[in-house]
C-alpha cells in the first residue's frame, strides 16, 4: 500500500507525457500475444504435425510462428524507443521542479545543505523515481497481463498442476514482502554511505591545488579510504540481501520445473496428457515465473525507490522561510531604507537595530570588522534572508511585497566568492542574453582592465576558462566577474570584496573605473581596504551587527572613531 500511495503521489510528474502510454501499451499487448500464442503452435506441431507427417501443416505452423516473431520483435523495439523517450521527458520534468525548488530555498538551507547531497538527489534518486514512472509501471502491466494470460492457458491444460504451481507462486509473493523491508533499510545505509563518499570525493577534487600545496594530500586520502570502506561494507550488506532474495526465487523456480517434468510426464503416461500439452505447459510456466520474478524485484525496487521518494518529497514540500508571494515588479527607483532592522540565526545575533538609506545614484560602502553583519546586509536585500524584525524598503515598499525574481534583476553583484562557468570567456560575460552586441562586450571588458588580456589569448574571447575559470589566476577571475556585472547593467551594483584579489594599483584602477561606468546607479561596496571606499557618497560602519558610524570618509576620519582606527591601522 505504501509503494501504491508513492506512484499515486508521483503520478503527476508524468503530465504532458501521458500519450506516451497508449502506443507503447498496444505494442507490449502484441508482444503478451506472441508469447502467448507460439506455445500452442509448437505444441499442435508435436501433437498433430509431425506425428503425422504433415509437412504442408508444418510450414504453415513454421510460418505463424516466425512471422509472430517478428511482430513481437519489432513491438518490443518500438516500445523500448518510446519508454526511453518518456522516461526523459519525466526526469527533464522532475529534475526542473528539484533543481527550482533548490534555486528558490533562503540561506539557511544554502548553509546546511551538502552539495553531494543534493547531486545524489538530481541525479540518482530522480532517475530512480522517473524509472517507477517509465519502465517500471509499464514493466509491470506487461507482467501482470502476461501471468493472467498464461494463467488462464495453463488452467485449461491440467487443473491440478496449475493449482500446485499457482500455490508455489503465493509463497513467491509471501518471500518477496519479508524481503523488502531487509533490502530497503540496505538500500537507506548504501545511499548515505555514496553520499558521504562523494562528498569526501567532490571536497578533493575541487581543491586539489590546496591540498598538494598544504601537504594534505596524505590526510584527505585516508578520509576517502574511511568513506570508501562504509560504502563498501553498505554496498556488500544490499548486495546480499537481493542475492539471498533472488537464490531462493531462482531455486523455487527449480522446483517447479521439476514438479511440471515429474507430474507431467506421469500425466503423459497414464494418457492424461500429450507430449505437446506437457511441451507447452512447462514453456508456460516458465513464462509465468519469469513475469511473477520481474513483479518481484520490481517490488524490491519499488522498496528502494521509496527512498528516493522520501528525500525528493522531503525537498518539494520543505517549508521556504522566504515566501516568493509579492505581487508588484520592483522598478528601484528612489531609495533601498533599512528600518531598525534585527537578524539573527541559530540563536546568534548578527544585525541589531540597525537602520540607513541608501539613495539611488550614490556609492554607499559598508564596513566594518569581520564578521560585523557586512555580507548579511547584502543576503537581505536579495532576500536570501528576511528579517526577523524590522522594515527593508525599496522605494517605499517592503521587499516581501516584489517578486523576488524581479527584485534580484534589478541588482548585479560581485563577491569574493566568484562563480564561472567551464565556457568561454564569451558566455561567462553574457550568460542567457540574447540580441547582444560586441560592443556591449567590449565595454565590459574594457571597463574591468581585462579586455588586451582577453585579446591575447589564441581564442580570443572564445576561450574556454575551465572548471571554475581554473585556467585564469585569482585577479582575472575576478575581474571577469566585474565584466559581467558591468555587462548587465542593473540599476543597483554590488561588490562584496570584489577586488580584494587584486594588487593595490590594479585595484585602484578598476575601483575608479567603476565609479566612472556606474556613474549615476546606485552602487554598494563592501571593503576591508578601505582605501578603496574613500570616495564613496556615504560609509555606513558596521561593529557587533550595529551601525555605529555614518558619514562621508573626510567626516569619519575628523571623528577619529572607530572608522579613523580601521583606516590607519
Amino acid at each position: 500500500m505504501r509503494q501504491l500511495r508513492m506512484i499515486l503521489n508521483i503520478w503527476k510528474y508524468t503530465e504532458g507525457s501521458r500519450s506516451y502510454y497508449l502506443p507503447i501499451g498496444v505494442c507490449l499487448l502484441i508482444n503478451t500475444l506472441e508469447s502467448l500464442l507460439t506455445p500452442y503452435f509448437i505444441s499442435q506441431i508435436i501433437d498433430d504435425s509431425i506425428p503425422d507427417k504433415d509437412f504442408k501443416s508444418l510450414c504453415y505452423f513454421i510460418i505463424i510462428i516466425v512471422l509472430m516473431c517478428i511482430i513481437g520483435s519489432i513491438s518490443m523495439i518500438v516500445s523500448q524507443k518510446l519508454t526511453v523517450k518518456l522516461e526523459r521527458r519525466i526526469t527533464l520534468k522532475l529534475r526542473g521542479e528539484c533543481l527550482n525548488s533548490i534555486s528558490k530555498q533562503s540561506g539557511e538551507f544554502y548553509t546546511t545543505a551538502g552539495s553531494s547531497d543534493l547531486l545524489t538527489l538530481v541525479v540518482q534518486d530522480v532517475e530512480s523515481i522517473s524509472d517507477i514512472l517509465s519502465r517500471q509501471i509499464l514493466t509491470t502491466a506487461h507482467n501482470l497481463i502476461k501471468i493472467i494470460g498464461v494463467l488462464f492457458l495453463i488452467l485449461r491444460l491440467q487443473i491440478m498442476m496449475s493449482i500446485v504451481v499457482i500455490g508455489i507462486i503465493i509463497l513467491v509473493v509471501f518471500q518477496q514482502r519479508i524481503s523488502n523491508k531487509k533490502i530497503e533499510l540496505a538500500t537507506i545505509d548504501s545511499r548515505n554511505s555514496v553520499i558521504q563518499l562523494q562528498g569526501s570525493l567532490q571536497e578533493f577534487i575541487i581543491n586539489l591545488m590546496n591540498f598538494i600545496n598544504n601537504g594534505l594530500v596524505q590526510f584527505q586520502n585516508k578520509k576517502i579510504k574511511r568513506n570508501e570502506d562504509s560504502f563498501t561494507t553498505a554496498k556488500i550488506n544490499t548486495s546480499l540481501a537481493m542475492v539471498k532474495y533472488h537464490s531462493l526465487m531462482n531455486f523455487i523456480s527449480s522446483i517447479i520445473m521439476v514438479t511440471i517434468v515429474g507430474w507431467g510426464g506421469f500425466n503423459v503416461i497414464r494418457g492424461l496428457m500429450t507430449i505437446g500439452e506437457l511441451f507447452s505447459f512447462q514453456i508456460y510456466t516458465q513464462r509465468l515465473v519469469s513475469p511473477v520474478i520481474n513483479l518481484s524485484n520490481i517490488s524490491t525496487e519499488l522498496a528502494s525507490s521509496f527512498v528516493s521518494w522520501n528525500r525528493i518529497n522531503t525537498l518539494l514540500t520543505q517549508e521556504n522561510s522566504i515566501k516568493d508571494d509579492g505581487k508588484f515588479s520592483c522598478e528601484f527607483s528612489r531609495e533601498i531604507k533599512f528600518e531598525n532592522v534585527n537578524f539573527g540565526y541559530h540563536q546568534t545575533e548578527i544585525l541589531s537595530d540597525a537602520s540607513f538609506t541608501i539613495t539611488r545614484g550614490t556609492t554607499h560602502a559598508i564596513v566594518g570588522p569581520s564578521g560585523a553583519g557586512k555580507t548579511t546586509v547584502i543576503n537581505l536585500i536579495f532576500r536570501l534572508w528576511d528579517a526577523n524584525s524590522g522594515k527593508i524598503t525599496i522605494d517605499g515598499r517592503q521587499i516581501s511585497e516584489y517578486r523576488i525574481e524581479s527584485l534580484r534583476d534589478q541588482i548585479s553583484i560581485v563577491s569574493q566568492n566568484i562563480f564561472l562557468l567551464n565556457d568561454s570567456i564569451y558566455n561567462n560575460i553574457v550568460l542567457d542574453k540574447a540580441n547582444v552586441t560586441d560592443q556591449q562586450v567590449i565595454r565590459a571588458l574594457k571597463g574591468a582592465n581585462i579586455f588586451d588580456l582577453v585579446n591575447s589569448f589564441k581564442d580570443g574571447w572564445n576561450t574556454i576558462i575551465g572548471e571554475n575559470g581554473i585556467r585564469l589566476s585569482g585577479g582575472e577571475k575576478q575581474r571577469l566577474a566585474i565584466a559581467r556585472a558591468i555587462f548587465k547593467d542593473s540599476p543597483i551594483m554590488i561588490f562584496d570584496e570584489a577586488t580584494s584579489m587584486l594588487d593595490n594599483n590594479t585595484e585602484n584602477e578598476i575601483t575608479q573605473q567603476i565609479l566612472s561606468l556606474f556613474s549615476g546607479k546606485t552602487i554598494i561596496m563592501i571593503a576591508h581596504r578601505l582605501s578603496t571606499i574613500k570616495h564613496a557618497d556615504i560609509i555606513s560602519v558596521l561593529k557587533g551587527g550595529k551601525i555605529i558610524e555614518q558619514g562621508t570618509h573626510q567626516q569619519l576620519m575628523k571623528e577619529e572613531e572607530f572608522y579613523y582606527k580601521l583606516y590607519t591601522t
